[in-house]
């Protein structure tokens, strides 16, 4: 019995890597962010809920931001699929670019910039990753933790988004 070759992104150890980054940077931007996690925005769903019950407003925004980032990294993410679909770029190596180009924004400036923008940049470099690394071995596997709800309806924003150019550039063309 003959086993299949699996790219490099899909295979365990890689897969191992991408749970360990997100793991760290969830940690990272909650123990030294402002109690924000970067990735699991159920948690920040969850933590702008209690905020809200207990009327502490002021403490919602940051709560607010991360989300916001991690649906437009999301988005952004499933743009670049969208686009480079048919061609030959390495969709997985252009991701682990972005994601490692804005880690690298992030270790340059975290003693510069508020804790909001910095976990803005950490939820979409999660974002990033949880859309580009979906798969090991041909299964699904998620590479942070969280319920993919939030992950989809950004998925899907972006689907209606670029549907919607799309049928009124088709309606322009007509004369």
């Amino acid at each position: 019995m003959t086993q299949r070759a699996y790219p490099l992104h899909e295979q365990l150890l890689f897969g191992c890597g991408l749970t360990m980054t997100a793991g760290a940077l969830d940690a990272y931007s909650y123990l030294a962010h402002g109690a924000v996690f970067a990735g699991l925005q159920t948690g920040n769903l969850i933590l702008l809920g209690t905020h809200l019950g207990q009327l502490q407003l002021a403490a919602i925004g940051r709560y607010l931001t991360a989300m916001v980032a991690f649906m437009l990294g999301t988005m952004l993410v499933r743009g670049l699929q969208h686009v480079f679909e048919n061609r030959a770029v390495n969709q997985p190596a252009l991701v682990l670019w972005l994601e490692l180009g804005l880690l690298v924004i992030v270790a340059g400036t975290t003693r510069v910039l508020p804790d909001m923008v910095i976990t803005a940049l950490l939820s979409l470099a999660a974002a990033a990753e949880l859309q580009e690394f979906r798969q090991i071995k041909g299964a699904p596997f998620t590479p942070l933790m969280m319920t993919g709800n939030f992950r989809t309806v950004a998925e899907h924003s972006m689907m209606v988004f670029a549907t919607e150019i799309a049928q009124r550039g088709k309606r322009r063309k007509i004369p």
